[in-house]
């Protein structure tokens, strides 16, 4: 971690991992969003990552599995005689296309979205945002006008109770 981000290690020349509940990799670290709710990423090549949210807001819910992101890279055909510092430039990044897949659960229904990211090829930026959804709420139960209703109620059926056998 950076002082402007994450800064993601390629390891896949490693082993890596099977990024659903597998191994972590070696010096892995949980990523943690700040006060404003945002994580940023520094360094993703191309290819398939997968963002699996762990913790949610207090009353909200997780999301149901890890978003697949793709990212889509299509480079000049000279990309390999840039100078340093043009690496995110148009001198070699033509166009920067990101997919992610989500899959949700809400209300009962299961949802999947294939969503085309806003991308930034002049910087290599990538923007995924995540909703998360307040989970379902309860009905109260066991509140004083509970005990209150049960007693009155309780009380009238007495009465009527009373006044039947009393006409007997």
């Amino acid at each position: 971690q950076g002082d402007t981000g994450y800064h993601v290690i390629n390891r896949d020349s490693a082993g890596g991992t099977d990024h659903t509940g597998g191994s972590q990799p070696q010096d892995a670290v949980e990523m943690v969003s700040g006060a404003d709710g945002q994580v940023i990423l520094i360094g993703l090549d191309q290819g398939t990552y997968w963002l699996k949210e762990t913790k949610a807001p207090d009353g909200y819910r997780l999301l149901k599995d890890p978003i697949e992101i793709k990212i889509i890279p299509t480079y000049t055909d000279d990309r390999n005689n840039y100078i340093k510092g043009q690496g995110a430039t148009a001198e070699t990044l033509k166009e920067l296309q990101a997919t992610a897949h989500i899959k949700s659960f809400y209300d009962g229904a299961t949802d999947e979205k294939d969503l085309q990211l806003e991308t930034d090829p002049e910087q290599g930026n990538a923007n995924l945002t995540v909703v998360n959804k307040v989970g379902s709420k309860l009905p109260v139960t066991g509140t004083p006008a509970l005990a209150i209703l049960l007693v009155t109620g309780t009380g009238l059926m007495a009465v009527a109770v009373a006044k039947a056998r009393k006409k007997e």
